[in-house]
């Protein structure tokens, strides 16, 4: 019960502010090892600026790393194993393990960036352009490892099948996932001036769910979990690596929803049966907001498995509150946001700002450019418009957290007023 206690002094906690000096804030930073997370939703959003001035989640990993290292290695629990530092040489976050068994050490890599998502949000394409560039090697876009496959096997829910046989993965099952990307970075190579070889090339998770589903942190049932150090994807993510990019692409979250319903293939589509959906969908996540918060109704795990069978999971599009959870872990400077519908507008533009955010080289070849630039819609799955009512439904739902995460980006790009 120890580590959830701390874990809630951790997520809970009232803001002290304190003036102290120089030397006394320092001490208390040093010996800071728990983030301090704001009551209600307004403060996180106000003071994320804090949060990532006084570093409490680097705080609380170095002070994770100090208990629990192991030859250069940290123990996150769950059989999850990472190295305290990746190989220098190596653009992507590497190192080299040794083999059970066997003298000899392999190279194992994590991905340098995630896809974090989100769904329909055109999220395939997105990757068919990453593919383009030389120095991204992807065996295949989505492992769904970190948010289906990570604990959700030990559930009796959607997860169960899905992470059954083949899926049903360990971390080492989810590192061997990137073994094909990982034998090409180490193949790859140039000499520095130095006479060392620097391996260029990097490799990527670009699983869609990544960003908003973390159903499993509802798990109590998890072996160990009191003593886990992470209680959510964006806690795992930086515990495995501080330094991961991630890349989010984000869509009308009216529309969102409209496309995803059809690709959930319901028994009897239509614009009338999505109608229905909608409002019983609203009102029962709204019920749950009167009595527990929103983070909360987003990944409770009854919740969402009634509502993916459903059809109609209205809460993946209130960006915010999950932006929210990974700014309060991550700083705001290690993503890259792509707004779909301006995605669609510029491919090659969009696409330039994002090598360039990875630090890759920019592409080139005329015809490289074209093909990324080419209007070719992935997995379109809506037939016919929704309902002038639906839509008005959605926008009046989605209007106030559109406007709050417009603020908390800094752009009126994400209100999506029309």
């Amino acid at each position: 019960m120890a580590g959830r206690a701390v874990d809630t002094l951790f997520r809970k906690p009232k803001l002290i502010v304190c003036l102290v000096t120089v030397l006394g804030l320092t001490a208390y930073i040093s010996t800071l090892t728990v983030s301090s997370i704001f009551d209600n939703q307004s403060e996180r959003m106000g003071k994320t600026s804090e949060l990532r001035t006084l570093n409490q989640w680097q705080q609380r990993r170095n002070q994770y790393i100090l208990e629990h290292k192991h030859g250069g290695f940290i123990d996150l629990k769950g059989s999850i194993r990472v190295p305290i530092k990746f190989l220098e040489n190596y653009k992507n976050p590497c190192w080299r393990d040794v083999v059970p068994n066997n003298s000899v050490s392999k190279l194992v890599c994590l991905p340098y960036f995630f896809l974090l998502g989100v769904m329909k949000s055109g999220t395939w394409d997105i990757f068919s352009s990453l593919t383009l560039h030389p120095d991204i090697e992807i065996r295949s876009k989505e492992p769904l490892w970190i948010a289906r496959c990570h604990f959700n096997c030990t559930q009796k829910n959607y997860y169960a099948n899905y992470c059954s046989g083949k899926y049903q993965w360990t971390f080492q099952s989810y590192l061997n996932y990137f073994g094909e990307s990982t034998t090409k970075i180490d193949m790859t190579k140039s000499k520095k001036k130095n006479g060392e070889f620097y391996h260029p090339k990097i490799t990527a998770d670009c699983s869609p769910d990544t960003f908003f589903d973390w159903t499993w942190s509802q798990n109590r049932n998890i072996p160990q979990y009191d003593e886990l150090p992470y209680h959510n994807n964006p806690e795992l993510l930086f515990m495995m690596n501080p330094k991961a990019k991630m890349i989010v692409s984000i869509r009308n979250p009216t529309y969102r929803l409209y496309s995803g319903y059809w690709q959930s293939k319901p028994k009897n589509p239509s614009p009338e049966d999505f109608h229905q959906r909608v409002i019983e969908s609203i009102a029962k996540f709204n019920k749950c907001t009167e009595t527990r918060e929103l983070i909360d109704c987003a990944v409770d795990d009854k919740l969402e498995y009634e509502a993916r069978k459903f059809g109609v999971r209205v809460f993946v599009g209130i960006y915010y509150i999950y932006f929210l959870e990974w700014f309060r872990v991550f700083p705001r400077e290690q993503f890259f946001i792509i707004k779909f519908e301006k995605y669609t507008e510029d491919r090659a533009k969009v696409m330039a700002n994002v090598f360039d955010f990875l630090d890759l080289a920019p592409l080139n070849g005329t015809s490289l450019i074209s093909t990324m630039n080419k209007a070719k819609p992935q997995r379109k799955t809506a037939k016919g418009s929704m309902l002038d009512s639906t839509k008005q439904i959605l926008d009046n739902f989605y209007r106030p957290y559109n406007e709050k995460l417009s603020e908390l980006l800094g752009s009126d790009d994400y209100s999506w007023a029309e």
